[in-house]
C-alpha cells in the first residue's frame, strides 16, 4: 500500500500553488507523492492519519517549531521528515539565534535530506553527526512543463538573465553582457529593479509561474546569476524541460548535473560571455547541450523523486551502510 503523505507547514504559499503548473521543487513533494498539504490550524487529529508528514525548513517552520511540535504529537507510529533548502548564506541573515533553533527542529526529525550538495558538510556539523544528511532530488514536473516546448528556430533571439532575490548580484551578468548583440531580459526582485535602468533595457520583476513557462519557453538562451550563494536550481530544471540553455555557476547543484558544459567560477563574467556567444554562433552545441539536459532532467521527475523518498526513507540501511531509517 502507498504511504499516506502529508505536506505540513504553518503557511501556505499560494502563489506556487494555484495553477497546475506548479513551481518546481519544495511545492511538488505533496503531488509527487500523491498526498495532502495542510496548515497546522487545518490538521488537527488527523496528522495520525498519516504515514509520512513532511515539513519543509522555512523561517516559519523554524520559528513555530514544527517539527518537534508534530513529532510529539505522532510519537513514532509516523515518519515526520524534512528537507533543508534555505541556501546557507543567508542562514545568518533571516532569524535570531536560528543556528541553535535549526539544530533543535533537525534533531527532531526522523529523516533529513537535502537536494543541495553544499549543505552536506553544514548540516552534518550543524547536528554534531547525529543525522545522516540524504542527499535527494526535489521534484520537479518535467513532463508537464516539456509540452509547453517550442523549437529553437521559432525562440526570440534574446537571453534571460536572472537576478536571485537571495543573491541580487546583477553585477556579474551585467559584466558578462554588457558587450553581447543580443536583447538581455531580466527577471529581478522588486528591491534592486530600480538601480538596473542604466545598465539593462530590460527589467522585469518575477511573474505568475503559469504566465512565468509561457513566456520562458520563447527564450533562446538564459543566464543565471547565482554567483554569492548556493541553491537546489530549480530554473536548470525547468530549463532542461523547455529546452532552453544555461549558463550558471558552480553553486547550483542541478546547474552541475543538467549543463555541466555551461558551468563557470562564481563570478566569471568572461566565460560566462563565451559560453552565450557560443550558444548563438555553435547550433551543434547548442543542440547537444539541450539534449543532455532533458535527458537527466528526468531525476527530478515526479515519479523519480518519489521512488528516490521511499527508497531512502524504508531501506534499513542506506548505500553508504549508514542507517536512515531513524538516523
Amino acid at each position: 500500500m502507498e504511504p499516506r503523505f502529508l505536506h505540513l507547514d504553518v503557511h501556505r504559499w499560494d502563489n506556487c500553488l494555484k495553477s497546475d503548473l506548479v513551481v518546481g521543487g519544495l511545492y511538488n513533494w505533496h503531488l509527487a507523492m500523491g498526498g495532502d498539504i495542510l496548515l497546522w490550524d487545518e490538521v488537527g487529529p488527523k496528522m495520525k492519519d498519516y504515514d509520512i508528514i513532511f515539513i519543509p525548513i522555512n523561517g516559519h517552520t523554524i520559528n513555530s517549531r514544527l517539527i518537534s511540535r508534530a513529532k510529539d504529537m505522532v510519537g513514532d507510529d509516523v515518519k515526520v521528515i524534512t528537507a533543508v533548502d534555505y541556501a546557507r548564506e543567508i542562514w545568518s541573515r533571516t532569524i535570531p539565534d536560528i543556528l541553535h533553533h535549526l539544530r533543535h527542529e533537525l534533531l527532531a526529525a526522523d529523516f533529513i535530506w537535502t537536494a543541495d550538495g553544499a549543505h552536506i558538510p553544514y548540516l552534518q556539523a550543524l547536528t554534531n553527526g547525529q543525522r545522516h544528511i540524504n542527499f535527494l532530488p526535489h521534484p520537479v514536473d518535467v513532463d508537464k512543463l516539456s509540452t509547453h516546448a517550442v523549437t529553437k528556430e521559432d525562440r526570440e533571439k534574446d537571453v534571460s538573465v536572472y537576478i536571485h532575490r537571495y543573491d541580487n548580484d546583477w553585477v556579474t551578468p551585467w559584466l558578462a553582457t554588457k558587450n553581447l548583440p543580443w536583447p538581455m531580459l531580466v527577471i529581478c526582485g522588486a528591491d534592486i529593479a530600480p538601480t538596473l535602468p542604466p545598465y539593462f533595457q530590460d527589467v522585469r520583476q518575477p511573474m505568475p509561474f503559469v504566465e512565468y513557462v509561457p513566456w520562458q519557453a520563447q527564450r533562446y538562451v538564459s543566464l543565471d546569476s547565482c554567483n554569492m550563494i548556493h541553491t537546489f536550481g530549480r530554473m536548470q530544471v525547468e530549463n532542461a524541460a523547455l529546452g532552453i540553455p544555461t549558463v550558471g555557476t558552480e553553486n547550483v547543484e542541478a546547474q552541475k548535473f543538467l549543463w555541466p558544459r555551461l558551468v563557470t567560477k562564481a563570478g566569471d563574467a568572461v566565460k560566462q560571455a563565451e559560453l552565450v556567444a557560443r550558444l548563438f554562433d555553435d547550433t551543434a552545441f547548442y543542440d547537444e547541450v539541450v539534449k543532455y539536459a532533458a535527458i537527466h532532467a528526468r531525476w527530478y521527475s515526479h515519479e523519480n523523486a518519489k521512488k528516490q523518498l521511499i527508497t531512502h526513507l524504508y531501506t534499513k540501511d542506506s548505500s553508504d551502510g549508514i542507517k536512515v531509517q531513524k538516523d
